[in-house]
């Protein structure tokens, strides 16, 4: 999988690096376009969307005139507002997690393999990219939106039914119960959106 990743990212890289240096070079007369390309490393670094973007939202000097906010307002806020229910039980999962990893308890999903990959996948995408973005201190909703696939493929069925089935023996005894709680959910989460739906987007 890292492979993969640096095998696509050099591609966009060097993509982005070939279209701008030939966009810069249209813009440059003979004494600007020489000094460019004495500095090989600053001009390649230059195209690297990724670390223009940290290097830029890294000083607060850039962004004052964007706002400035608290390092954790993406966990804090952004991400109870943008995904409502589906953030909260995220939450309650990696603290779940933790738990089991502290005390040495594996769950019952965890037996398969291939479930549990996909699942870490998940959970890492959705947590380095909390991480790394709330390093700046410009956060706006938009930038964590990307996590609402991982979400939705995590937990956007277990928000839906009221949590999962352990056993066939569990699943009778507290059917009603799951009932109750899928329809709290589905009805918070339904109205949620409705909320923000006429807030934001009326």
């Amino acid at each position: 999988m890292a492979l993969s990743f640096l095998r696509i990212s050099s591609a966009y890289i060097w993509v982005d690096t070939q279209y701008y240096s030939w966009q810069a070079k249209l813009t440059c007369d003979d004494t600007l376009c020489a000094e460019r390309s004495e500095t090989k490393l600053g001009s390649i670094l230059k195209y690297i969307a990724p670390f223009n973007a940290f290097r830029y939202n890294s000083k607060s000097t850039n962004l004052a005139e964007h706002g400035l906010h608290p390092r954790i307002t993406h966990a804090a806020v952004n991400m109870p507002m943008l995904f409502g229910p589906l953030a909260l039980v995220w939450y309650g999962s990696m603290i779940q997690d933790m738990h089991d990893t502290i005390i040495g308890r594996r769950r019952k999903h965890h037996v398969d393999p291939n479930y549990s990959f996909t699942e870490t996948a998940c959970q890492w995408t959705i947590l380095s990219g909390l991480l790394v973005l709330s390093c700046a201190p410009h956060q706006e909703p938009r930038f964590i939106l990307p996590s609402i696939v991982p979400l939705m493929f995590l937990y956007g069925r277990k928000v839906v039914e009221g949590g999962e089935v352990e056993s066939d023996t569990d699943s009778v005894a507290t059917q009603p119960k799951q009932s109750k709680v899928a329809l709290s959910l589905l009805a918070f989460w339904i109205t949620f959106n409705l909320i923000l739906y006429m807030f934001f987007g009326w």
